[in-house]
């Protein structure tokens, strides 16, 4: 009953924004395509829309800014209910378990010959598609890299770590710079209720040691191979062995409870976004550096602007306006709240062509990409309850790789 409820209330919730819409293009002839960006983008939604309504007059670009807790299943409910926005923000993981069911627009022939997909970052550009086909339109183009605390560091006279590093290597300067109870090392993310903390930090071990979450081609789980449980036996042992990271990271978050230690001189070092300059930029208390995560693969992805399958024919014609004006790498170095998709964009201006903002480049470009396949999340969610039952000592990362594989197997 209480779901039942809740779909009621976002559906006519949804419905009354799509009214008022439409009464506002009828209002003044203008045509309106809602847009819906995550609230982060508060600051910048201001400066597109005027941008864009004054490039072309004839539109009203309405922007809808949601928190990210319940996005995407908000998202599903409004495309099933019809009231959708006609432009959707979302994570490039998200991509294939909504088109293939259907939720997506493809827009392979609405760019075709348009857009050259050499301007993109690759993770971002390859993630928006899915079975070969165009779901998404790439905005944001991303990769993790290593947080160093240089006050740590310099507390134990460790030298600063380099790009080519090895797992091994992250691992003994870990054990260096742990005092348990006091000062630690590393740092790993498991909490469910934020999965993409747990695999921007899973997954560069995985990859590292040559393993992989599925076959080339997607159709076998190889996370029970032995260079996979390798990889979940190192990663596991950061906390259950080494004891090189905090106590309780079983349920930590990056932004919630490993940035904060970050900044206290309590973690050395820790996997992040792009969002960690600005965090510990602003602390003065805070030294910071950064390499690419130990093997080189880091989790890339992006976002991307999807069109829901709810969007009227007749607004189609503005949403290729609207996505081929901010492909424009200009218009992405202006506008973009956080990492452009464009390459170019990244060589314009402040902040994106500033050094330390180029490390991010790197690590998109060179990242790896989560699987895209339709039952990629119910797959994530068996991947972090048999990682959090490695951590927890309910079973041996042998067990647990064959459970995923027998878990995961009959979602593919």
């Amino acid at each position: 009953m209480k779901k039942l409820s809740l779909f009621l209330v976002l559906l006519m919730l949804a419905s009354t924004m799509v009214f008022a819409s439409g009464s506002r293009a009828q209002a003044d002839g203008r045509t309106e395509i809602s847009l819906q960006f995550g609230n982060w983008w508060e600051h910048k939604a201001p400066g597109l829309v005027e941008e864009f309504e004054r490039t072309f007059p004839q539109y009203r670009l309405n922007v809808i800014l949601l928190p990210i807790a319940g996005y995407f299943d908000n998202a599903a409910v409004a495309i099933l209910g019809g009231t959708a926005p006609d432009i959707l923000d979302i994570d490039v993981t998200q991509v294939s378990s909504f088109a293939s069911r259907s939720l997506f627009r493809d827009i392979t022939t609405l760019f075709q010959g348009r857009v050259n997909p050499a301007d993109f970052i690759t993770s971002a550009w390859e993630s928006s598609h899915f079975n070969g086909r165009m779901y998404g339109f790439p905005n944001r183009g991303t990769g993790g890299v290593m947080y160093y605390n240089m006050n740590i560091f310099d507390r134990f006279n460790e030298p600063y770590p380099r790009d080519d590093w090895t797992p091994e290597e992250f691992l003994a300067i870990a054990q260096r710079l742990t005092i348990p109870g006091e000062v630690y090392g590393a740092s790993i993310a498991a909490d469910p209720s934020d999965p993409m903390n747990v695999f921007t930090t899973f997954s560069p071990f995985l990859w590292a040691f040559g393993a992989d979450y599925l076959s080339p081609d997607n159709r076998t789980v190889t996370l029970n191979t032995p260079a996979a449980v390798r990889a979940l036996t190192f990663w596991s042992e950061l906390y259950t062995r080494h004891r090189v990271v905090p106590e309780g990271s079983v349920s930590f978050t990056s932004t919630r409870d490993i940035a904060p230690l970050f900044e206290q001189d309590r973690v050395a070092m820790m996997i992040h976004g792009l969002g960690g300059i600005q965090q510990f930029g602003n602390n003065p208390n805070v030294r910071f550096g950064m390499v690419q995560v130990p093997g080189g693969f880091s989790r890339a992805g992006g976002w991307t602007f999807a069109v829901p399958v709810s969007t009227p024919e007749n607004k189609i014609p503005a949403v290729v306006d609207f996505l081929l004006w901010y492909a424009q790498p200009e218009i992405q170095s202006r506008h973009s709240e956080i990492e452009p998709s464009n390459i170019a964009a990244w060589a314009i201006a402040p902040p994106w062509n500033s050094e330390m903002y180029q490390a991010f480049v790197v690590a998109a470009n060179n990242g790896k990409t989560l699987p895209a396949i339709g039952g990629w999340g119910e797959a994530q969610r068996i991947i972090i309850t048999e990682l959090q039952n490695i951590l927890l000592g309910n079973k041996t990362p042998q067990q647990a790789g064959d459970d995923m594989v027998r878990l995961i197997t009959p979602h593919l």
